[in-house]
């Protein structure tokens, strides 16, 4: 029988092909959703994973090719992450996650290469999860909390200069902000 003349039974099993779900190589694969598609003033086309509002995630690739595939990918990742960092109503008022959030909302943020934006989002990510800064105000780091941070991390120079750069991006922001007057990251050396 064609494709067309399929029993009852046969256009059951088939409903998931009718979803948009397609077989690639055995396995099935969903079609790339919360996807917004741009045109810029020159004219170029440009895709953003939008799920969830603000920020949107940048893709890359043509639309359906390998690259965006794992850009979309990606920024479901990344998106999962942003999540689990906002801020809950119970948050102390000028934390870290609220201070993580605005940044990711600012100006500063978004004149970033999209792949420093994923950088970042993902080094901010391990830092108010693993360290458990998200829920501390911003206002009470200080440097001997800066540099129990570094301790922790003594096994992996790289990892620990890293964050201490990123904890530096975030203080700038939070004296511009003005929730908080100092920089403690200024006294600690990489």
């Amino acid at each position: 029988r064609s494709e067309f003349e399929q029993s009852p039974s046969a256009d059951r099993l088939n409903t998931g092909a009718m979803r948009g779900l397609h077989s690639t190589g055995g396995s099935r694969r969903r079609k790339p959703t919360h996807i917004k598609h741009v045109v810029d003033a020159n004219g170029r086309r440009r895709s953003y994973y939008c799920r969830g509002g603000k920020p949107f995630i940048r893709l890359s690739g043509e639309p359906g090719s390998p690259e965006f595939l794992a850009s979309h990918s990606e920024a479901i990742q990344i998106k999962t992450m942003l999540r689990r960092i906002a801020p809950s109503p119970k948050m102390p008022a000028r934390s870290f996650n609220g201070l993580v959030e605005r940044y990711f909302q600012s100006a500063s943020f978004h004149r970033l290469l999209p792949h420093t934006q994923k950088a970042y989002l993902r080094v901010f990510a391990r830092l108010m999860d693993s360290d458990e800064l998200g829920v501390m105000r911003v206002a009470d780091l200080t440097p001997t909390a800066i540099r129990r941070l570094i301790v922790k991390r003594r096994h992996t120079p790289a990892a620990a200069n890293d964050m201490l750069k990123k904890l530096r991006i975030l203080m700038l922001f939070a004296i511009e902000l003005k929730w908080r007057n100092d920089d403690p990251t200024r006294a600690i050396k990489p």
